[in-house]
């Protein structure tokens, strides 16, 4: 039977703490600002993955109800609620994130092993049970984690004279 590993329980419940902790000391200025890439803001990657948790708890749900239903990819400039969300000031998302991270931590953590194996398809990686879904949930909210963190060096830092 599949279960959901202790320490994908304690990533879900709080890896994105570290980010916030990082973030409470920085002028909601840089957040904001987009890099010289023009790719997604700190707070537009906060933005995301806040506004990606209620989807991925109605997609949770739906594998309780049907039997191996196909997800489309997500795109976050296709979601009726990231544009809103982005509006929002820094602090507001920050309160948002943590008030939809709760109804999802508690569904799956309501979930049974005999749920939890029940299995969706993804478009590129395939066939993959509830377990596998919460693992890709985690590792897709890592990357912003870390996009986060890294934005945050690259933001705050000097600029570079050259010589």
């Amino acid at each position: 039977m599949n279960t959901l590993p202790a320490s994908s329980l304690t990533r879900l419940q709080g890896q994105y703490e570290t980010v916030f902790q990082l973030l409470a000391e920085v002028d909601p200025a840089l957040l904001t600002r987009r890099p010289a890439s023009g790719k997604w803001s700190i707070h537009e990657n906060l933005a995301h993955i806040g506004t990606y948790q209620a989807t991925f708890l109605a997609r949770m749900q739906r594998m309780q109800v049907e039997d191996t239903p196909q997800f489309a990819r997500y795109v976050a400039d296709e979601d009726p609620t990231f544009a809103p969300m982005v509006a929002r000031p820094p602090a507001e998302v920050q309160q948002a994130f943590r008030e939809l991270r709760q109804p999802l931590l508690d569904y799956i953590t309501s979930l049974t092993p005999t749920q939890l194996a029940r299995p969706a398809r993804h478009p590129v990686y395939g066939h993959l049970t509830g377990v596998a879904w919460v693992e890709f949930f985690l590792l897709h909210e890592t990357h912003h984690l870390f996009t986060m963190f890294r934005l945050l060096g690259e933001l705050s830092a000097p600029p570079q004279v050259s010589a």
